[in-house]
């Protein structure tokens, strides 16, 4: 059985998933959901530290709104292994 947790990103969410027993990690896959508030606390959301398997994201709406196609597309590509993202 496979288990999509929905990650906010918050520091206690990324305890638990990187304290997760390796049998357990092999059958979670998270999804995080960057929101806007967290994008303006983390000047680089460092997924690769903590969860090396799979995962999907998903960006606020509130945010997405706000990019541009080129931006989003720069988005997603920097979401392979780790997410860095800057306030311009």
């Amino acid at each position: 059985m496979l288990y999509v947790p929905i990650m906010k990103f918050k520091q206690g969410e990324k305890d638990a998933l990187y304290q997760l027993p390796v049998e357990l990690k092999e059958k979670v896959v998270p999804l995080f959901e960057i929101t806007p508030d967290v994008i303006q606390k983390e000047k680089s959301l460092s997924i690769s530290q903590i969860w090396e398997r799979p995962y999907f994201f998903d960006i606020s709406p509130e945010y997405y709104s706000e990019l541009s196609d080129e931006e989003y597309l720069s988005l997603l590509t920097k979401c392979q292994g780790m997410l860095s993202l800057s306030s311009n």
